[in-house]
């Protein structure tokens, strides 16, 4: 085997043989990443933003919302090596989004475990295993805790130039098909109005 490495938490290495001129490349399962913790698209793919799962004695599970604060999004989406993170559940009416997050379902199955609630972390926590987390009891899918991870920092104030705009979806993050809400950015974000714009506008 050559050279070892590491490819978003999975083990990778390259195989040859000494008369051959070709190689093949072997990853690791996905069930056997190195961390206990993953984000997972409404396809079921690893991804920055989507639903939190923990693996508890070799079984992925989901995590409840109820109880989840805000510094747990961002202290996962930190050990992930983004710079910050969001907690996208709004509290009340049952904290239930998942279903409608981003325009799909990001809600986990039906038989899937449901391991954990209440992640609370101090503010200048760095690893999710020094938080605060109860064993889920009381919930459902529909409360599957909902994360996005950025390369921004919350702290600090993103204000872009003047005269920027952007496309938004019904979420009122930026929409992944170009297609929502248009934007534009004089002191603060504001609509712009569908009077007298044109498709050449557009």
């Amino acid at each position: 085997m050559k050279g070892d490495i590491t490819l978003n938490g999975l083990s990778a290495g390259s195989y040859a043989e000494a008369d051959k001129s070709f190689y093949t490349m072997r990853i690791d399962n996905f069930d056997m990443a190195e961390f206990e913790m993953r984000i997972i698209d409404f396809e079921g793919y690893p991804a920055a933003q989507g639903r939190l799962e923990f693996r508890n004695q070799g079984i992925w599970g989901t995590v409840c919302a109820v109880g989840c604060d805000t510094n747990s999004a961002r202290t996962i989406c930190r050990e992930f090596k983004f710079l910050d993170g969001m907690k996208k559940n709004t509290d009340g009416e049952g904290l239930k989004m998942c279903d409608l997050y981003m325009g799909e379902n990001y809600c986990g199955a039906k038989p899937q475990r449901i391991h954990y609630m209440a992640f609370k972390c101090e503010s200048d926590a760095t690893e999710i295993d020094n938080c605060y987390r109860e064993l889920a009891e009381g919930c459902n899918h529909d409360q599957d805790y909902i994360i996005e991870c950025v390369n921004i920092n919350y702290d600090v104030p993103q204000n872009p130039d003047e005269g920027t705009v952007r496309v938004t979806d019904a979420s009122g993050g930026p929409s992944p098909t170009g297609a929502g809400r248009l934007e534009y950015f004089k002191n603060t974000w504001g609509t712009v109005c569908n009077s007298k714009f044109t498709a050449k506008s557009a």
